[in-house]
């Protein structure tokens, strides 16, 4: 049986005649948030606003957290928490 990206088989349990029925199970949908998968872990952007005189203009997104708030590196300054709305 050749798989889809829509479906995925599965294998129950073994029956009496040791034959082992599949049945199809809908894949899982993914959220798919345009804004979001604009940017990518370990990509460098631009602050809209410093957080401190003595921090870099630029932060490094390492994981989103939820869609559009991300968590990030800033020089000068160390982790934050970022939205969208405060880098591009």
């Amino acid at each position: 049986m050749a798989k889809s990206k829509a479906t995925v088989t599965v294998a129950s349990a073994t029956t009496a005649q040791n034959t082992t029925p599949t049945k199809t199970v809908a894949a899982p949908k993914r959220a798919t948030n345009t804004a979001s998968t604009l940017f990518k872990s370990d990509a460098w952007v631009t602050l809209h606003h410093l957080p401190t005189d003595y921090s870099h203009h630029e932060a490094l997104l390492l994981c989103e957290t939820i869609p559009g708030e991300w968590v990030s590196w800033v020089p000068g300054y160390g982790e934050i928490t970022l939205q969208l709305s405060e880098f591009y």
